[in-house]
């Protein structure tokens, strides 16, 4: 018995081309197909009596000189193409399966004749030849696919790969191979759809039968050793991490030089150096930007969350766990101090095309105002006035205003939510205003805390929309351009999507880094 292989089973007609191709194999014992994972590839592993049977039928052959020239021919061409190939193996390529069909099929005008081989030793030498593709040789001829049934998961995912614009380009294709052959394109229509080979839309379509989804990705590779070692990664990742002073390295912050720079020296003499960009991958892998920072305060009030509370629960509608009435109301007030007037020394050039607005340089400073806001915080109107300085009786005048008119003098409740600054610090503040206003609720939000503060948001959007650039002729300018503003602003009718929480500052006063006894040292150094 002989052992068999042949390659690209899903092109092989299962025994019927066998049989026609050699007349001389009378049984097929078994037939096995193996799905190799790396290209979805199969063999056929085909044990066979074909030897026995062809020597039987050899030395039973008488040929005629017809038949011997056209044999031949056939050997001749057999023997052109025999390079060391292992004997028994069918390889495949259509000129080797025209040739054996040639010399297997019936006398060309019907002569009745059929050509066999000569000898037992003319079958042995040479490979058996099929329709198909040998190892390495040219393309296959076509075979029946596989039908493939997607499920509505399958068919999702697919569809959302094909439509999606941030979908790699190779995955988009890849899907749309499997999307048409499961509406029943078949090979030859997908390969001149996308533009790629027959034998690429074979394999994709093996890969999914195997992997579903999964087949239609990249496997990984292996690539390029890794350069850093682990010990180097370390070093960059702990040098990012920590302050240059507490190395006693004179900078405030690294940038990526003075990273490689450090990381260089720190290395040992026989350590293979790191690049720039090697440092800049162990950074990114890590989410890491040493070189940025952000200003920001920690919490120092022990009592923190009691006293902002209530400020979150106002903003929610809610005071003491109950819902506010419809005849309560929520106002923000506070200072923007110290707004100078800025007189250019030469007037300021619009902008044209191709050109932005043209700011003078220089100036000469007209005086400072100051600016006293309040912003009621549901309705979305803010009311202002300018006051040379500050003070209780700046402050008192900008309530008065408010509380003298409606729906504020009527109101059940006005909550008044203020910080801690001179002008309303304390409760003798708050007292001295309800004597004047009975309905008046002053809450205030605890030390460094103006961010609590939504009156904050409205002089953020004066400064960028009102004061820069700032070039005013007069003071009297200043004032009327900021209140017109204000009423501008009012006009839009449009609170504020606040949406941080109660439970929100419940949940960031959990963190460790804002743990009392990690801000204790540093509220002693200031």
């Amino acid at each position: 018995m002989s052992q068999v292989t042949v390659h690209d089973v899903d092109q092989f007609v299962e025994g019927a081309l066998i049989r026609e191709r050699l007349p001389t194999v009378t049984v097929i014992e078994r037939e096995a197909v193996l799905a190799s994972s790396e290209w979805c590839e199969s063999e056929a592993l085909i044990w066979t009596d074909l030897v026995d049977s062809a020597q039987n039928e050899v030395a039973a052959a008488n040929f005629d000189r017809e038949a011997a020239r056209g044999f031949a021919l056939i050997q001749q061409r057999l023997d052109s193409r025999h390079d060391g190939r292992e004997h028994g193996r069918i390889w495949t390529a259509p000129s080797w399966g025209h040739s054996w069909q040639c010399a297997t099929a019936h006398g060309s005008a019907g002569r009745g004749r059929r050509w066999r081989f000569q000898s037992t030793e003319t079958y042995r030498d040479h490979p058996v030849a099929r329709y198909g593709r040998r190892l390495g040789g040219p393309s296959a001829m076509p075979g029946p696919a596989a039908a493939i049934e997607l499920t509505p998961t399958e068919f999702n995912q697919l569809t959302a790969w094909e439509r999606a614009g941030t979908t790699p380009q190779r995955l988009a294709r890849r899907a749309r191979l499997i999307l048409g052959s499961a509406a029943g394109l078949g090979s030859r229509a997908l390969a001149q759809q996308e533009g790629m080979s027959r034998t690429t839309v074979r394999r994709w379509r093996a890969r999914f039968l195997v992997k579903r989804c999964a087949g239609l990705h990249d496997r990984p590779r292996s690539g390029r050793p890794p350069v850093i070692t682990p010990t180097t990664r370390a070093l960059v990742v702990a040098l990012a991490c920590e302050l240059p002073a507490e190395r006693n390295v004179p900078l405030s912050r690294y940038s990526l030089s003075e990273l490689s720079v450090e990381v260089a020296d720190r290395l040992a003499a026989n350590a293979v150096a790191v690049s720039r960009s090697s440092i800049w991958r162990v950074l990114i892998n890590d989410a890491l930007r040493p070189w940025r920072y952000r200003y920001w305060i920690f919490p120092r009030d022990p009592h923190f969350l009691e006293k902002a509370g209530p400020v979150l629960d106002l903003y929610a509608c809610q005071w003491q766990g109950r819902p506010l009435w419809a005849d309560e109301y929520v106002i923000s007030a506070d200072e923007k101090t110290s707004i100078q007037v800025r007189r250019r020394t030469h007037p300021t050039v619009p902008p044209g095309p191709y050109q932005t607005m043209r700011v003078e340089h220089e100036y000469e400073r007209g005086g400072a105002v100051q600016y006293l806001a309040a912003w009621d915080v549901h309705r979305a109107v803010v009311f202002g006035r300018c006051e040379q300085r500050t003070g209780k009786a700046a402050f008192g005048r900008l309530v008065d205003d408010v509380m003298g008119q409606e729906p504020y003098r009527s109101a059940r409740r006005v909550f008044w939510i203020a910080d801690n600054g001179s002008s309303h610090r304390g409760e003798r503040a708050a007292d001295e205003l309800r004597e004047r206003h009975p309905n008046i609720a002053m809450v205030h939000t605890p030390v460094h805390a103006s961010w609590l503060n939504q009156v904050e948001i409205y002089f953020s959007i004066i400064q960028r929309k009102v004061l820069t650039p700032n070039d005013c002729a007069s003071l009297d300018e200043l004032i009327e351009r900021i209140i017109a503003f204000g009423k501008r602003y009012s006009a839009l009718d449009k609170p504020f999507a606040w949406r941080f929480t109660r439970q929100d500052l419940e949940r960031r006063l959990r963190d460790p880094l804002l743990q009392p006894e990690l801000v204790t040292p540093l509220a002693k150094v200031a």
